[in-house]
């Protein structure tokens, strides 16, 4: 299980390498906040479940994926987010989704619980660990206030950049402070009914984070130790609430979809992992010709680089006879 484990963190790092040489994403929650709630969730499912727990590492390294698949994916952006105050009412979703930019977050979770459960029945550990991920993205960002409301970088209200500055740098300095905990999971009878209401809940908190940019400010200069330290206190038991909702409300979701595929046995995790979009159709391939990450273009330079800055360090140690004395012939 540990090689099957390192094989897929090694394609999961190449794959987050390519990303990271280019322009940065733009991020729900920090990425180690979406990996500690990934992580946590597996092991929040209810124990005879058990076999899931061993899946907890590659849920935690998959779990912000779907924010690196927004520069291949024209369609990806409006997965993570909705505008609720777009619909018209802020307290209940929409029966069906609507184009323009306004945000289909709770349709993609309501979508991807139906082709978890599918995975789960066919026994696929590798379709089913890739969904899992995504799904556990998608229902983090549900349960991120700045991502239910068009004023999501606060700029109606007076506090422009907020939302990169709350959910990402803030979390980045709070590190582990801002981890959940286990939480108690069980099955869900009504999967839409749960979805709207954490967004709802997660709309309502919003309005505070603002509260506490403009409290942040007027005592600090923004951006500083200080700024973030008031951020942080006033925030932090909203922070923690969301994270560990988010933490319990995917590990019920999880549980659910394996509940209704019939309680099939779970497989050990997948020696392979890919870090393609879920969305997109990939290529037919049989089954045990899963094809690796391509071989990143900026190896052959990095080698090069090396090599020359070896050659330098031997040049540099390698001892210089006299001009005058001649070299010996062998």
């Amino acid at each position: 299980m540990t090689a099957c484990k390192s094989r897929a963190r090694l394609n999961w790092a190449l794959g987050a390498a390519l990303v990271l040489l280019g322009p940065r994403p733009s991020q729900a929650w920090s990425l180690l906040t979406h990996r500690a709630i990934n992580r946590m969730a597996a092991f929040s499912v209810p124990r005879e479940m058990y076999p899931w727990y061993g899946y907890a590492g590659l849920l935690g390294e998959l779990a912000s994926g779907p924010d690196f698949w927004k520069s291949a994916d024209p369609l990806e952006g409006p997965r993570h987010y909705i505008n609720l105050e777009t619909y018209g009412r802020t307290d209940h979703l929409p029966l069906e989704p609507v184009d323009g930019g306004v945000g289909q977050i709770h349709w993609v979770i309501l979508q991807l619980q139906h082709r978890l459960e599918q995975a789960f029945r066919s026994g696929d550990p590798e379709l089913t660990v890739r969904l899992a991920a995504a799904q556990g993205h998608y229902v983090s960002d549900a349960h991120m206030p700045l991502h239910t409301t068009v004023n999501f970088n606060g700029w109606q209200t007076g506090n422009d950049g907020i939302h990169g500055l709350w959910e990402d740098e803030m979390a980045l300095r709070a590190g582990r402070e801002g981890f959940p905990v286990r939480q108690a999971a069980a099955a869900v009878e009504d999967v839409w009914q749960v979805i709207e209401q954490e967004i709802v809940t997660a709309y309502g908190r919003a309005p505070a984070i603002m509260r506490a940019d403009d409290k942040a400010r007027r005592m600090h200069e923004r951006e500083t130790d200080a700024y973030y330290a008031t951020l942080w206190q006033e925030t932090a038991p909203l922070f923690r609430e969301q994270v560990n909702a988010a933490t319990r409300t995917l590990a019920s979701l999880w549980y659910t979809a394996w509940v209704k595929a019939g309680r099939p046995a779970i497989a050990p995790p997948p020696a392979f992992v890919s870090t393609d979009s879920i969305h997109l159709a990939a290529p037919d391939l049989p089954p045990d010709q899963t094809q690796p990450l391509p071989r990143p273009n900026w190896v052959l330079p990095a080698l090069l680089l090396l090599a020359g800055l070896l050659l330098l360090v031997l040049g540099i140690k390698r001892p210089r006879h006299p001009a005058s004395k001649k070299p010996r012939l062998l």
